[in-house]
């Protein structure tokens, strides 16, 4: 499914290293687009396969009392090299409370990340 894609990245990946001759500036910009949007539409289905296979596995939902504001901390700590990559900043507005919730971890977490 991703073979297409990778595709795509690996030829803007060339191209922008000018392996096949020299290419102007407004060219490495739009390469640069292309590699990181390809990149991201990746990560996008990554996404999805793992959430589908995550709702294929037939699993059965084991809720039990979960620390949202702990796991949505630890999410946003996981995360911060890409947020410090893509120049963006999150911010966690949690409260609080150290409420407790009823859920199935697994899935919350995966559904957190997504």
């Amino acid at each position: 499914m991703l073979t297409p894609l990778t595709s795509v990245i690996g030829m803007a990946s060339v191209l922008k290293e000018e392996n096949y001759g020299p290419i102007t500036e407004k060219q490495k910009k739009y390469l640069e687009i292309i590699n990181e949007s390809s990149r991201y539409l990746r990560s996008l289905v990554e996404e999805i396969v793992a959430l589908t296979k995550l709702h294929e596995s037939g699993q059965n939902l084991e809720p039990t009392p979960v620390d949202v504001k702990n796991i949505c901390q630890q999410i946003v700590r996981d995360l911060e090299a890409e947020t410090i990559y893509r120049q963006i900043e999150v911010i966690l507005l949690a409260g609080y409370s150290n409420q407790v919730s009823v859920f199935d971890q697994a899935v919350l977490e995966q559904t957190l990340y997504n």
